[in-house]
């Protein structure tokens, strides 16, 4: 982490030495002055970037472009892409060279333990790059351009096709250039970039969450689960839910003989559900009208009403936890034969955190998938794939 801060600072400190200072616009001095030619509601808006004007510049009345993007904070350069470029005129090769050094800088840190963000790095590099191509368009074409819209679209664009987020990124931008008349350019900016994003490559944050082998599910759906069904999910779930009995004789039991579906009757005694907490990380419980003899749904519970329910039976013991006073009497369930591919989006969309498995045309449960289910489930398919293929061209290679 100090390596990098290093190179960054570095970089922002040597960069503004290899650019000329050049005189002030007469339209730049009267701003930095405090007296714009020509004020309006925007125009006359304080700046922040006057105090790193000058900085190696032999003589007064100069500014460095660079040093005025480089040493200034995010904030500053921000408001110093979207000014009018009257008030901070800034050069095609100034924008492009600080366009490139802020993305490779931006790349080396992401990943580092520095506190760096996502919004307003993608908001300079995608402004920056916007500029620079407005004023590529004013300068060499003459024609009368407006760099701050180009700016502002460029921002859109990059922030949407990393974060692939377009309401909240439109309402951000707006509120930056307090403006809400490009609300509507904003947006179908915004959208464009993250349509093209999601046809080509995931989003940043779930490239992270792959990386870090968090359990979410992404926003294409896995083409393994067309060749699988519901059922194939929920035998892995099966595999992990076992039950535990306060009898000696299931705790001494090997662990393939208590790896049972966990359903619990709508009457439970206390030691019975503290034990079962106890020797199960899951949060879900299907509730059936006898998990013996007849495992019918009849909803589905939580840990945390557990929890509660325990902690009520400390004030007033009973010998029986009555379950389906807080139990969810609807919960999801769907049947073994359905194919995968249309639980997936109940998860990725809906938000559901558990869905009961019951056989095909009855209610009896044999399983149930959770989110974590459905990711470990993805991974195992892509592996077997994966491993099919090598194996398929290692055969072709022989032959």
């Amino acid at each position: 982490g100090a390596v990098v801060a290093g190179i960054c600072s570095l970089a922002s400190v040597l960069l503004p030495l290899f650019f000329e200072c050049r005189p002030l616009f007469e339209r730049e001095a009267a701003v930095f002055e405090g007296n714009p030619l020509t004020p309006t509601h925007t125009d006359a808006h304080p700046i922040h970037w006057q105090t790193y004007t000058c900085l190696v510049g032999p003589q007064g009345g100069t500014v460095n472009e660079m040093a005025t993007l480089t040493l200034a904070n995010k904030f500053s350069v921000v408001e110093a892409l979207f000014a009018d470029p009257g008030r901070m005129y800034l050069s095609e090769w100034t924008l492009l060279w600080f366009t490139l050094t802020f993305y490779a800088l931006s790349i080396l840190v992401i990943g580092s333990k520095i506190p760096y963000g996502i919004m307003l790095p993608n908001i300079i590099v995608g402004a920056s790059l916007g500029r620079t191509v407005g004023v590529v368009i004013d300068t060499y074409f003459k024609t009368d351009t407006a760099v701050r819209f180009y700016a502002l679209m460029g921002a859109a664009g990059v922030l949407a096709g990393t974060t692939r987020s377009t309401f909240s990124i439109t309402i951000v931008l707006m509120e930056v250039v307090a403006n809400s008349v490009m609300g509507a350019p904003i947006l179908l900016c915004a959208m464009t970039a993250k349509l093209v994003g999601d046809a080509l490559t995931p989003g940043y944050f779930e490239r992270m969450a792959n990386y870090r082998a968090l359990p979410v599910l992404f926003h294409q759906l896995p083409k393994c689960f067309y060749e699988h069904t519901v059922e194939d999910v929920a035998s892995e779930v099966l595999s992990h839910h076992y039950i535990a009995t306060p009898s000696a004789e299931t705790d001494s039991a090997p662990p393939h003989a208590r790896q049972k579906t966990v359903v619990l009757n709508q009457r439970e005694p206390a030691e019975f559900i503290q034990l079962l907490l106890d020797n199960t990380p899951f949060n879900g419980f299907p509730v059936v009208v006898d998990r013996v003899s007849n495992p019918t749904l009849r909803g589905l519970v939580r840990r945390d009403q557990l929890l509660q329910l325990l902690k009520a039976d400390l004030a007033l013991p009973a010998p029986l936890l009555d379950i389906g006073a807080v139990m969810e009497l609807c919960p999801w369930f769907c049947e073994e034969g359905v194919p995968a591919y249309r639980l997936y989006p109940w998860f990725r969309q809906m938000g559901m955190r558990h869905c009961v498995v019951v056989k095909d045309q009855s209610q009896l449960v044999s399983g149930i998938i959770t989110r974590k289910d459905m990711y470990e489930s993805i991974r195992r398919w892509e592996e077997e794939a994966k491993m099919q293929e090598e194996s398929n061209d290692r055969l072709a290679n022989m032959y």
